[in-house]
């Protein structure tokens, strides 16, 4: 059975999560002296990972961040017509208490990010240097 990347149901509209630990960008612009493209490596301030429920994570600096409006809590996208309370936006609709109402949010979030592995494959940084529950900004 094919594994499909596509996420059904009702899905958070992205994930952001901060990288912790060093990450290097590449940098290239055009040398008019030389006549040619320079390439050189760049340590990168407050990176943050950026995952999206279509498969697709990128990784933005704190700046790209809050210019993009990714700064703001994401929504659940379809929540009006969650009426299952097995899933996880079920779980999170219908919670009875704050602790469950934060370990559904933690699971929807779990969701994108995993779709977006499995169709990207792994991603640059570990799970350990992520923050995890850093929803945003």
């Amino acid at each position: 059975m094919a594994v499909s990347t596509v996420m059904q149901g009702a899905r958070l509209t992205y994930v952001l999560r901060k990288v912790d630990g060093p990450v290097t960008q590449l940098k290239r612009k055009w040398d008019a002296k030389l006549k040619h493209i320079v390439t050189d490596t760049v340590a990168v301030k407050d990176a943050y990972m950026l995952y999206l429920p279509t498969g697709h994570s990128y990784r933005l600096t704190h700046k790209q961040v809050i210019e993009k409006g990714f700064d703001k809590q994401p929504s659940i996208m379809n929540f009006e017509r969650v009426n299952n309370a097995e899933t996880n936006a079920g779980k999170f609709k219908f919670a009875i208490n704050d602790e469950a109402r934060q370990e559904a949010w933690r699971a929807l979030e779990d969701e994108v990010i995993r779709l977006c592995r499995r169709k990207q494959g792994p991603a640059e940084h570990s799970e350990e240097e992520m923050s995890h529950g850093q929803s945003a900004a």
